[in-house]
């Protein structure tokens, strides 16, 4: 008898979150699922973040890679050797990927969409009726988020990629100075009392706090979930490659302080993922002296001979 009733618990655990993951896959529409989902705002934030939580042995597999088709098909050899489950693995990808084909020129839009519907659901709570709730969740509804994996939407980091031929905002910067990046990374990961919530100069925000306020809107996700998911999308969108030999011993906790010290230092609220154009111009200019330093010391070499001869 009792062995019937736990086989009968699982099975409905089971078809209750066969129920629940199209909305788990999409937060933004459990806010239209009031009439049959009872629960609080606080339960679907837990019940999201649950779902949208991540290992970092996982995720250190997928640093600064794009998401794609391909990639996906690696997760079955990242799963013998991690130790992990298929399914989680691919849970973990797929929701890395959602975020990273999301329109983010809608995000901003979908933020101020939030903070009025809880403006509106305060002052509905205070009048006593639901109307509230059922406007905010029809504003909600008209900007769902679009993941078709051939269309990427036109804000998305993945059409931005498709878009400069490979090169996805700024990549060609950050991969300047080759293995300068990979020397840069092991600095900051040696400091590795790098903290997320590092405070930078006077005045300077950087970009990572617009981002999580924009993340966390749009996918319900909490404000450390999603400045995770920040940091991560960053180097995705720069294509940092953390598989080189020398950057092995580099954990993602270390990758992570160090997008979240350049998202600090090199980007800017208007610049989003891309690096800061003021930022750009100045390394261009710095590898420009080096390189005429380089030249001349090339040069000079022979000279340097045949005086000391």
């Amino acid at each position: 008898m009792w062995v019937q009733l736990v086989l009968s618990e699982t099975a409905e655990q089971y078809r209750l979150f066969a129920m629940l993951r199209p909305c788990l896959d999409e937060p933004v529409t459990f806010s239209s699922q009031g009439p049959w989902l009872a629960m609080l705002e606080p339960e679907r934030r837990s019940l999201v973040d649950s779902y949208f939580t991540f290992d970092a042995r996982v995720m250190r597999e997928l640093v600064g890679k794009r998401p794609t088709s391909k990639l996906r098909r690696q997760l079955d050899s990242h799963a013998d050797r991690l130790n992990v489950t298929v399914a989680s693995c691919r849970r973990q990808f797929d929701n890395l990927q959602r975020l990273y084909e999301f329109d983010w020129e809608e995000a901003a839009a979908l933020a101020a969409a939030a903070a009025a519907l809880a403006a509106t659901a305060t002052a509905a709570a205070a009048a006593g009726g639901p109307s509230g709730s059922a406007s905010g969740s029809g504003t909600r509804r008209s900007r769902s988020p679009s993941t078709t994996p051939s269309e990427p939407p036109a804000g998305s980091l993945a059409a931005k990629f498709e878009l400069e031929g490979g090169k996805a905002g700024g990549a060609s910067e950050a991969r300047e100075g080759g293995s300068a990046r990979g020397e840069t990374s092991a600095a900051g990961a040696a400091g590795g009392s790098l903290e997320s919530q590092a405070v930078g100069p006077v005045g300077r925000l950087g970009a990572e706090p617009g981002l999580v306020k924009q993340t966390s809107a749009a996918f319900l996700l909490s404000h450390t979930l999603s400045s995770k998911y920040v940091r991560l999308l960053f180097l995705a969108n720069h294509q940092f490659d953390a598989s080189k030999r020398r950057l092995q011993m580099l954990a993602y906790s270390d990758w992570d302080a160090f997008a979240a010290s350049l998202l600090l230092h090199w980007a800017s609220p208007q610049s989003g993922f891309d690096l800061d154009t003021k930022m750009v111009k100045s390394l261009r200019a710095i590898k420009a002296v080096l390189s005429d330093q380089r030249a001349s010391a090339v040069l000079g070499w022979p000279l340097m001979q045949q005086v000391r001869r």
